[in-house]
């Protein structure tokens, strides 16, 4: 009779404890769960801005873009307070990456350096893929600004884009490591690859369609100055 209470209350001893324990548990991941319900719809907020100031960077309303950067980077600093401490910083991938590209966009056409994971506050994986998709609004920046008719000014700068592409290929390639470190990187370097070939068949275009009318404009004024002999 003994022994059977003393089962029955070593038995309910556990019970007690494993109830209290789940109850630590369940409170954690409430407090968890409510925390990536709110970083969620921001750190969709955050992508939307970044797009937007990518696009506007692209039409020169640079003023609009610094707004919207300055924006996201409050979004994030409240994002990251959230999930600290949480195992939910992989929600803020998506949004450090596009932050981080729409910020070295525009430090490129503000002729700044390239600005480093640790300046722009976000992960070496999110930089690393930002750089990847950086390559891609370069080419459009070249394509948009040879479009507009080229000149040497034009084309200079057209190359300073197209030499940033190169060289962000180049140190992409370097980095052997497995996928597991650095997932998703190598099948965008791939991808860079093409894009950089494109873009300098499209630029060399452009450039001889310069120096063509160079030359045009040289012989049309020989011949005026002919003339007037």
């Amino acid at each position: 009779m003994k022994s059977t209470k003393r089962r029955l209350m070593k038995e309910l001893s556990v019970q007690n404890r494993l109830d209290a324990i789940f109850d630590e548990i369940r409170s954690h991941l409430d407090e968890n769960d409510g925390k990536r319900e709110k970083i969620l719809p921001e750190t969709r907020r955050s992508v939307r801005l970044s797009s937007e100031a990518i696009r506007c960077l692209h039409r020169k309303e640079v003023r609009t873009a610094k707004e919207k950067l300055s924006e996201i980077r409050d979004i994030l600093d409240q994002t990251e307070l959230l999930a600290k401490n949480t195992g939910l910083q992989g929600l803020l991938q998506t949004a450090h990456q596009e932050y981080a590209e729409a910020k070295l966009f525009y430090g490129f056409l503000e002729d700044r350096p390239l600005a480093s994971p640790k300046e722009l506050k976000v992960p070496i994986l999110a930089y690393l893929h930002s750089l990847s998709d950086l390559t891609g609004e370069l080419r459009r920046y070249i394509l948009d600004s040879v479009r507009r008719g080229v000149t040497e000014e034009i084309a200079n700068r057209a190359e300073q884009a197209l030499a940033l592409m190169d060289d962000i290929y180049y140190q992409l390639i370097t980095l052997d490591y497995p996928s597991g470190l650095i997932p998703g990187v190598r099948r965008k370097t791939d991808v860079i690859r093409g894009i950089i070939e494109r873009t300098r068949g499209d630029l060399t275009l452009a450039q001889s369609r310069l120096h063509f009318l160079n030359e045009m404009d040289k012989a049309k004024d020989k011949g005026q100055r002919s003339g007037d002999r």
